[in-house]
């Protein structure tokens, strides 16, 4: 165990215990699988906060920080919970008893899309040489990829009533009403009186257009938050944040093959299966 996953754990102790003896409130957890959302939600989430709290801040994205400048914000964290990117589905980790005294907010997204998205993060954006295979080679790898995103997602589903309340959240309906959308992870942090102009500058402010610029910039003056290369689109972490991106680069006969891991795999009604035939 590193320095940091031994600080993670303490501290979660410590929130758990709190929150179980009536001490704290309970923290909520943003929990996804890389590429995601995770960081558009982010960025909405400490906006809204900033604005509703009316903190001298801009820096946003450092929205789990919020709490300590307001007693009423909620303790707020995100987390690749099991560090799934590095992990085959038979590696992942079923038991999700550490979040029972905390909320959880499972951000998804279509598997298909967040591989093509996975792949082209590794292939370019990763320090040294990054990955030498194609895309179907990629979908096929055993860690980290495909299979993974699949697993972890319903790992995940069959997992969801040990937290102490769960919200499942889809990056595509993020994209479809973002305001109703945002609207449900802040009443589940216990947000009061939610206002419908600041769901709007949140919203605005973290179009993609916006997020696209703002990496140019290297406002967020995060490494993990800059493009690999500038001008190179493909290095970005504000690639193209698009649904259904798979659709127009994945090979038909890979298509078929994730299309039948997704029926069989998942529950229909997230929505995820395949395209049904004219």
């Amino acid at each position: 165990m590193t320095r940091k996953q031994l600080r993670r754990q303490l501290r979660d102790a410590g929130r758990g215990l709190g929150s179980r003896l009536g001490l704290a409130r309970p923290v909520t957890y943003v929990v996804s699988f890389p590429k995601c959302g995770r960081t558009w939600l982010r960025l909405m989430l400490g906006v809204y906060l900033a604005r509703h709290y009316q903190l001298a801040r801009t820096d946003y994205l450092n929205v789990k920080e919020f709490w300590r400048d307001h007693p009423a914000i909620p303790p707020l964290d995100f987390y690749h919970d099991d560090k799934p990117y590095k992990r085959t589905p038979e590696e992942l980790k079923a038991d999700k008893r550490r979040y029972r005294h905390s909320n959880v907010v499972l951000l998804v997204r279509d598997p298909r899309d967040v591989a093509l998205s996975r792949f082209y993060a590794v292939k370019h954006r990763e320090h040294g040489e990054g990955y030498a295979g194609g895309l179907g080679e990629y979908l096929r790898e055993p860690r980290g990829s495909f299979r993974s995103i699949v697993a972890y997602t319903r790992l995940w589903l069959a997992q969801r009533d040990v937290p102490r309340r769960f919200l499942l959240l889809r990056y595509e309906d993020l994209h479809r009403d973002a305001a109703t959308e945002l609207r449900r992870v802040l009443e589940l942090l216990g947000v009061e009186k939610v206002r419908e102009d600041l769901l709007r500058e949140a919203i605005e402010y973290s179009r993609f257009d916006n997020m696209r610029r703002l990496e140019e910039q290297d406002a967020f003056q995060k490494r993990t938050l800059r493009a690999a290369v500038s001008g190179d689109e493909r290095s970005y972490k504000t690639r193209k944040g698009r649904v259904g991106d798979h659709k127009a680069e994945v090979a038909p006969e890979d298509q078929a093959w994730m299309d039948a891991i997704l029926a069989a795999e998942l529950p229909v009604e997230l929505g995820y299966g395949p395209a049904p035939k004219a």
